[in-house]
């Protein structure tokens, strides 16, 4: 499911950046943050390659910035690079360093993990997490407080966050659901004459019986917000416009070029 930027969000792309964004750390971010502990210095040392090694740190200094795991490329993350060779790996340059595999990336993520007693967000917790998200719905019925309850919960579980379109989906879903059973009102497939009982039945297959109170609580309190909606319109109006002027300009040339 793709939520798109016309769509309903949650977090700013500032906040999004924040929790999602590949750390970008200065001199002191990288002292503290590349600093290793001995356990992490012994994982670092059992492994016999240095590029593989190196990716092990940076690996690492990431996960304690934000306690998950990143897809960069090689410039992305060479700064950073640099520093931890200067720091352990001495006389070794940057274009030395390659990028491991991805089964041995999925091995070092594993590694961090381990060292951080850390565990993924597989289908299990997923499935727990969208029934949390129902539990905390009973209590606000504000998609950020939601969310941000869900990424409590998973920090003191100690559990990587799943990406911001899952944790968005489970916050979400009940606000879709009651979309779609407004649609059954417009729906001209549905005779006129079926009974309210039956039309009912469809709406709870849509969303479940006790969800509908605190959707229509948050749908009764939810502020439309009028400039950012009429922007969002002017801003497609412009893309035409400028769309036709091009037009315009093309059609002068052609005439002035016969």
């Amino acid at each position: 499911m793709t939520y798109e930027s016309h769509r309903l969000s949650i977090l700013s792309d500032e906040e999004i950046q924040d929790l999602y964004g590949l750390p970008q750390f200065n001199d002191e971010d990288r002292q503290l943050y590349f600093d290793l502990s001995p356990a992490e210095k012994a994982a670092a040392g059992a492994i016999r390659t240095a590029s593989v090694a190196a990716h092990l740190i940076l690996e690492l200094g990431y996960f304690k910035a934000k306690r998950q795991f990143f897809t960069f490329e090689a410039e992305n993350v060479e700064n950073n690079l640099r520093y931890i060779l200067q720091a352990y790996f001495p006389g070794r340059e940057v274009d030395d360093i390659k990028s491991p595999s991805r089964p041995a990336r999925v091995s070092l993520q594993k590694t961090v993990l381990d060292l951080f007693e850390y565990r993924l967000c597989d289908t299990e917790e997923k499935t727990e997490l969208e029934a949390k998200a129902q539990r905390f719905a009973k209590l606000s019925t504000q998609p950020i407080f939601i969310l941000r309850e869900l990424l409590q919960q998973l920090t003191i579980n100690r559990v990587v966050a799943p990406s911001y379109t899952t944790l968005l989906e489970d916050a979400l879903k009940s606000l879709q659901a009651a979309g779609q059973v407004l649609g059954l009102f417009v729906d001209e497939s549905i005779s006129p004459e079926l009974p309210f009982s039956a039309v009912r039945e469809k709406e709870f297959l849509l969303l479940d019986k006790e969800q509908f109170p605190i959707v229509a609580d948050y749908m009764r309190k939810i502020a439309f917000d009028k400039g950012t909606f009429e922007w969002a319109y002017y801003a497609t109006l412009a893309r035409a416009f400028k769309l036709w002027i091009a037009c315009r300009l093309f059609l002068t040339l052609a005439q002035q070029r016969q």
